[in-house]
């Protein structure tokens, strides 16, 4: 397992190939990890929600390393749609919430197997909640849009969405998505 270390590459996605692998990444569920990793391969009868929800083990609180672990087993469904290093040399900017040491703190672990197997670096803007908003309005107003990806809530989809600053999930990662595990309030907007 690679630690999290970045290294500053040029070049950079657009949004659709940005939706066609991260997306993926985030919201597959239906994998069985890497080969030749560090944790055991689920058996035909356990599902990767059992192995996630196993890690790191009950009343213990997750390490970097768990959560790289969890982002291994989500990669699956971007493996069958993209090719090992098919972005290689690219940067992504992930635009998300520094709260209480979460958000992308826990992103960016979750993420590093995606990085590892697209070849994609993952450039990150911290902001505090507070301020995450006030950022995206006035990006929108001045049209200098600074991220390929937008960590945000309901509310923004308006000026997100309506002034077509955002592209179409892929029906591919449409497939991946278990609407049950979604709570109640988001199931309809997602």
């Amino acid at each position: 397992m690679r630690r999290i270390e970045s290294v500053k590459y040029p070049q950079r996605m657009n949004r659709r190939t940005v939706l066609k692998s991260a997306t993926g990444a985030a919201a597959a569920m239906g994998a069985w990890g890497i080969s030749g990793k560090s944790y055991s391969r689920a058996l035909a009868q356990d599902s990767v929600r059992q192995q996630i929800i196993a890690i790191p083990g009950a009343g213990t609180q997750p390490t970097d390393a768990d959560m790289q672990k969890v982002g291994e087993l989500c990669l699956e469904p971007t493996k069958a749609h993209v090719q090992p290093g098919e972005f290689q040399g690219q940067k992504l900017t992930f635009l998300g919430l520094n709260n209480a040491g979460l958000h992308n703190l826990i992103f960016r672990p979750l993420l590093a197997a995606w990085e590892d197997y697209t070849g994609a670096e993952i450039e990150w803007i911290d902001l505090p909640q507070d301020q995450v908003f006030a950022r995206v309005q006035q990006s929108i107003a001045s049209g200098t849009i600074e991220w390929d990806i937008l960590e945000g809530g309901a509310p923004w989809e308006g000026d997100t969405l309506g002034g077509g600053w955002s592209s179409v999930m892929p029906d591919w990662v449409k497939t991946q998505i278990e609407i049950d595990d979604y709570v109640n309030l988001v199931k309809a907007p997602v």
